[in-house]
């Protein structure tokens, strides 16, 4: 990517970072991360349905964005938030999809203070 001004947004599920391609054209850098890898498949699917180029577009199946290395401006997600118990952050089965650990918080203010 060469030229404009950088922005990242992840969205844990998209980073987006501007520049020019090629052919001159302005495109945007998609990078998406879950720790579920059924999300990560759904999400492929979703970019080339809707027409983003694969040189645009990057799925990462990882925690929250601790594999994209590019600073990350603005952040976009949809932590878990239900209370449950501790173990269940984070685990592999369904229940991480809403795990928020005792207080309901423990990914968001993970998240926070990264």
């Amino acid at each position: 990517m060469t030229g404009g001004k950088t922005n990242n947004c992840n969205e844990c599920n998209a980073d987006t970072t501007k520049g020019k391609n090629d052919n001159g054209r302005e495109s945007i850098m998609h990078y998406v991360t879950d720790i579920n890898p059924d999300a990560i498949r759904i999400a492929k699917w979703t970019a080339e349905v809707n027409g983003i180029p694969l040189e645009e577009f990057h799925a990462i199946q990882c925690d929250l964005a601790s594999k994209i290395n590019d600073p990350v401006d603005v952040l976009i997600f949809n932590p878990p938030y239900v209370p449950t118990p501790d173990e269940e952050v984070g685990s592999n089965g369904i229940e991480a999809s809403w795990a928020g650990g005792k207080d309901g918080r423990v990914v968001l203010d993970r998240a926070l203070s990264d």
